[in-house]
């Protein structure tokens, strides 16, 4: 009765266990390497988010403003337990606090199914430099859990026992082990305060010799930055694993208590500490501009343009690339640009990690406005770093490069906005073009390719395509009927057979008649030797053929036995006038043999007009407003100018005539992104349109950037690809489409492999159309540009404030919308030409 009790207890927990498992479950925790640091040093957090999802949210991250927050990697373990998934993400982060005092980290939150956690908030102290207690083991795992596996151990070691600071360094963690695991094991990295790190995926599986045995090792590698000299020590790491037992005293438990415990046993494998001395770099021969640098390096200049207009800027792109920590290069030391307005711009970073090696380029990009006419050179730039093999520091000079400056179009200078400092917009030398006044042009603007109607003329024309396939398959099947096949066959039988007659005389008129007769055997599946005039006439009289074409048979067969028979009666041109009369007939005969199963052309040549046909009425109160914000516009009051034509622009959704004077007020109210914004609407809707391009020009020439498409390197080329809207050019590609489909209907239908060529002439022009409608429509529509409207946006690492600002970008600069999440305030942007991307708040820019 006792065993029958512990039974059913046992039962009530496995169908417990099975329910919370079924049940859509996510919970968040995190954790501290470290609960005081000093102010130089980095903290690492763990942030780890368990469910029975495949694919469990991200963490939503608190406020961590007071830090700067580096992203050390993600790893993922997911698992599959009696038909349940169940994943365990961990997210690790590196901290470096930014003042002393008492601070707590998170909570972190995430949020699944409409249901959010939080983590338990963790509170950590920054104290002064030698005040930090040293890091305790407190997060050891219990004592009961096994130090010692059979079959199994752990190794670390560092590539190096001596470096300098911020050399890199390799750590590499192995685990060996021979027997069978029955759980994912868990790795636990050793502390790495003093160091700054980075992840060298992935890990590395193979097979090893060690201690007299074959072992699978599994090889994680990690490079390290040492940030201060001394004796820096590594702190053990360690790994969980939990491995098959049936051993020891398992015969004397209850079967269900081993059920339940799996059989396994959990051991905790730890490597020895390393230890690392770390040296400062010599002081002996530092240059005056070193930056920080430490490997080996190489430095490249580059010029986007070498000749340039009086107060037109260029951007000089300064890369350096090799081997080493890219991320810790300081900015080079610029040299004066007698002649030139400098405006730095961002740098960005591409890290590259092959061969257990940490490499990649970091870019520094700066603006450059000529002041003065003539051969300018642009001095050389300096970049010095440590140079690892030799030990010495060596500096990269690059070489000398002139830029052709020509007079500009007026003889004052363009004042170009700062690029990472905030400016007031200078006034130009130029104005902009003045507001449209016509109301006519207020109708609302439809795209064409967003309508009904568009795709329907699409699809149409393909009908007929489809209708020859069906019609040349009709064919294929014929061919392979004999019978219908020589029935069908007859008539072109007929006229080779004519074709091939050259001379007409006593020869030619029996072979005419000949082929007459063929015609009608084939017709009537006989034989010519058994065909007679009164078995064509019985044939004759069981199809539709009217007695007039009855009558016409009987006087030709009469005139080809004379010509067959009494060829002195007739002459050639009398052959030549039977042989057509006979042509016209056996044609109007085919026709009526085929009549019930022809197919009307006509039909398939129809087709609807491509165009859609908008009205709109538009009442007296609108037009009233819209000459009401002119007269504010034209009276200088700007903001009440454009408060009624972003109202008036709402009713209507999109015309370019509203955008464009909505632009104008945007540009005298000093905001020059949301002027920019509403002008590129405006040229999207209107490309041909001088004022709005004379205007982006004013625009581009203060912001420094160009608002040609980005995928064109000419610019002739470019305005060829804009000399239509998008509408203009959803109509010709229409029509390049309707001209090929039924050019190639039409060669379907009749057979006539002559027209092939025009056929493929046609496929061309509507490739290049398609091509062409296809580049707009990616550039306008699908790929999402947007226009900063901030003065100098900051761009981040990640969605949150608690991230590093990476660079900033200027009002006025076009980027494009790489990530937006509809439940957030942040957005992934990229600037093509810079080659950067990160994250900034909504309402740093306005979509184009």
């Amino acid at each position: 009765m006792k065993k029958t009790g512990k039974l059913f207890s046992l039962l009530i927990v496995f169908l417990s266990f099975l329910g919370v498992r079924a049940s859509a479950e996510v919970s968040i925790s995190a954790s501290v390497d470290k609960t005081q640091a000093a102010l130089n040093d980095s903290i690492r957090v763990l942030v780890t988010v368990s469910g029975n999802s495949a694919n469990p949210p991200s963490p939503q991250m608190p406020d961590l403003s007071a830090f700067t927050v580096y992203s050390s990697g993600r790893a993922q373990n997911i698992s599959f337990v009696n038909g349940q998934i169940s994943s365990s993400v961990n997210y690790t982060y590196l901290i470096s606090p930014k003042g002393l005092g008492k601070f707590v980290i998170g909570p972190f939150s995430v949020t699944m199914d409409g249901k959010t956690v939080q983590s338990s908030p963790v509170q950590i102290e920054i104290v002064n430099a030698g005040q930090a207690a040293a890091p305790g083991n407190s997060g050891a795992p219990p004592s009961q859990i096994n130090a010692q596996a059979p079959g199994a151990f752990v190794s670390m070691a560092l590539d190096k026992s001596k470096a300098y600071v911020n050399e890199q360094v390799i750590l590499t963690f192995r685990f060996y082990h021979r027997i069978q695991l029955i759980s994912n094991p868990t790795y636990q990295p050793p502390e790495t305060t003093g160091f700054l790190l980075e992840d060298l995926p992935p890990p590395r599986n193979f097979v090893e010799s060690a201690k007299g045995a074959q072992y699978r090792v599994t090889e994680i590698k990690t490079a390290l930055f040492p940030t201060q000299a001394g004796s820096l020590t590594l702190s053990p790491a360690s790994l969980k694993i939990q491995v098959q037992d049936f051993g020891g005293d398992s015969a004397s438990k209850d079967f269900f208590e081993q059920f339940f415990r799996g059989g396994g046993r959990e051991y905790l494998l730890k490597t020895d500490p390393a230890k690392l001395s770390v040296i400062l770099l010599p002081t002996a021969g530092k240059p005056q501009d070193f930056s920080g640098g430490v490997g080996e390096f190489g430095v490249a200049l580059e010029l986007d343009k070498t000749k340039v207009a009086v107060g037109e800027p260029f951007t000089l792109t300064l890369t350096v690339n090799g081997k080493g920590n890219i991320k810790s290069l300081g900015d080079p030391a610029y040299p004066e640009f007698s002649g030139f307005r400098k405006y730095d711009t961002a740098s960005s970073l591409n890290i590259e990690k092959s061969q257990g090696r940490v490499e990649g380029s970091k870019v520094y990009k700066i603006v450059l406005v000529p002041q003065t006419s003539g051969i300018q050179k642009i001095p050389p730039i300096r970049f010095s770093y440590f140079h690892l093999p030799s030990k010495t520091y060596k500096t990269i000079i690059t070489q000398n490069v002139s830029v052709e400056v020509i007079p500009g179009k007026s003889q004052s200078l363009i004042m170009a906005q700062g690029l990472t400092t905030p400016a007031q917009i200078k006034s130009i030398s130029q104005e902009i073009q003045y507001i449209k006044l016509e109301s006519g042009e207020l109708k609302p603007f439809r795209w064409l390719n967003k309508t009904p109607a568009f795709l329907y003329l699409n699809f149409l024309p393909l009908l007929g395509i489809l209708g020859g396939i069906i019609h040349r398959i009709r064919l294929f099947w014929v061919g392979r009927n004999p019978e219908r096949r020589r029935r069908e066959g007859a008539l072109k039988k007929w006229e080779d057979t004519v074709k091939k007659i050259q001379i007409f005389d006593e020869n030619s008129s029996g072979r005419i008649f000949s082929a007459f007769q063929n015609y009608f055997s084939d017709k009537m599946l006989g034989h010519e030797s058994s065909l007679t005039l009164k078995n064509i006439e019985a044939f004759l009289a069981q199809t539709k053929i009217d007695e007039g074409l009855k009558r016409k048979v009987r006087d030709l067969w009469k005139d080809f036995e004379i010509s067959r028979y009494a060829p002195a009666q007739f002459h050639s041109q009398d052959l030549k006038r039977l042989i057509s009369d006979a042509q016209a007939l056996l044609r109007e005969i085919d026709v009526t043999f085929q009549k019930d199963t022809a197919i009307n052309l006509k039909g398939i040549l129809l087709c609807a007009a491509p165009f859609l046909l908008i009205s709109w009425a538009w009442t007296q109160d609108f037009e009233k407003k819209f000459k009401e914000a002119n007269a504010y516009y034209q009276a200088g009051q700007f903001e009440s100018a454009q408060a009624l034509y972003a109202a008036l622009l709402t009713e209507v959704n999109e015309n370019p005539v509203l955008e464009y004077n909505l632009g104008n007020t945007y540009f005298k109210l000093g905001s020059t992104g949301q002027a920019i914004a509403h002008w590129l609407r405006a040229y999207r809707m209107r490309p041909a349109d001088s004022a709005v391009r004379s205007n982006l020009r004013l625009a581009g020439a203060q912001t420094g950037e160009s608002f040609e498409p980005d995928l064109f390197i000419s610019r002739w080329f470019a305005r060829l690809f804009n000399a239509v809207n998008l509408n203009q050019l959803s109509v010709l590609y229409l029509l390049a489409l309707w001209s090929a489909c039924l050019c190639w209907t039409i060669i379907l239908f009749s057979n006539n492999s002559a027209a092939n060529r025009r056929g493929i002439l046609f496929v061309l022009i509507f490739l290049f159309a398609f091509s062409w409608w296809a580049a707009r429509v990616y550039c306008e529509q699908v790929n999402k540009e947007a226009v900063i409207t901030q003065k100098n946006a900051e761009v981040r690492s990640g969605p949150g404030n608690q991230f590093q600002v990476g660079f900033t970008v200027p009002e006025g600069r076009k980027v494009l919308i790489l990530n937006e999440r509809s439940s957030s305030e942040w957005a992934e942007i990229g600037i093509t030409k810079a080659g950067v991307r990160g994250w900034v708040q909504l309402n740093a820019f306005e979509k184009i």
